[in-house]
């Protein structure tokens, strides 16, 4: 899942084990998931975290908006998109909403 607020999922991660959920492996073993959970899909926002140089997705839709005529700029805000499989973590929307309007703002 992808953290609303990454601060408070890393602190509740080392201070408690309610993030703490089992995971199935193909081969019947059982794991256990715990910051994991909320670290993977963090890349998306932070792509540093995985030594890649670029801007996370929040940057990127907002920059690409931004480039746009400021005539059509509302509207493509009020009709964001997401596709593909990383788009299915949940929490990803009201993440990608939260940080496109703490850069607008």
């Amino acid at each position: 899942y992808v953290g609303y607020n990454i601060e408070t999922e890393q602190k509740l991660a080392l201070e408690t084990t309610v993030l703490v959920e089992p995971y199935t492996l193909p081969d019947g073993r059982v794991i256990k998931l715990g910051g994991e959970r909320f670290e993977a899909p963090e890349a998306l926002f932070q792509p540093h975290l995985i030594d890649v140089e670029g801007q996370g997705i929040a940057e990127l839709v907002f920059n690409t908006i931004q480039a746009a005529h400021i005539d059509i700029r509302a509207e493509l805000y009020k009709h964001i998109v997401l596709s593909g499989g990383s788009t299915m973590y949940p929490g990803l929307p009201s993440r990608l909403e939260r940080e496109i309007k703490q850069l607008y703002l």
